[in-house]
């Protein structure tokens, strides 16, 4: 069972980094695309808009929820690698993958009762660098194309 548990954790802990890489080459893409048509006087400001909100969209909708919907599985199995096989059976009971995802309340508890301090926060230092602080500064990028092409 342990051997199951790790190889769970390990493969959501390597889809949590192959999203970080998609958001980050789709974010470049739009970046890219974006800083040469902000550059061109002939470009309708529509186009420019819509290129704004598809950027920062993708930041907030698909970017920001996914990853942290998936690092919360993550440490679903990793608090999960160093208890018992009946800690494991109580655990699968009183909690499911989906409800630690999406029921703060409930991973709080899960988290007390099973996983100790090892998981307190679901945002650690190089997560939080990772999955606020560089998408934010994509956002920031964006909010300054947008400032400066519209700035009286």
């Amino acid at each position: 069972m342990t051997d199951n548990i790790a190889q769970k954790w390990a493969v959501y802990e390597s889809n949590v980094q192959q999203y970080r890489v998609i958001s980050v080459t789709v974010q470049s893409f739009f970046l890219a695309v974006g800083s040469i048509w902000f550059s061109q006087a002939a470009t309708p400001k529509a186009l420019l808009i819509a290129l704004f909100f598809f950027g920062v969209g993708h930041i907030l909708y698909v970017w920001m929820p996914i990853v942290f919907a998936r690092i919360r599985i993550v440490d679903y199995y990793k608090g999960q690698l160093d208890l018992s096989a009946e800690q494991r059976e109580q655990l699968a009971k009183r909690c499911t993958e989906d409800q630690f995802r999406s029921d703060a309340k409930m991973r709080n508890e899960v988290v007390a009762e099973f996983f100790s301090a090892k998981l307190q926060t679901t945002v650690r230092s190089t997560r939080f660098k990772l999955d606020v602080i560089v998408p934010c500064s994509y956002a920031v990028i964006w909010a300054f194309m947008l400032y400066f092409k519209f700035a009286p």
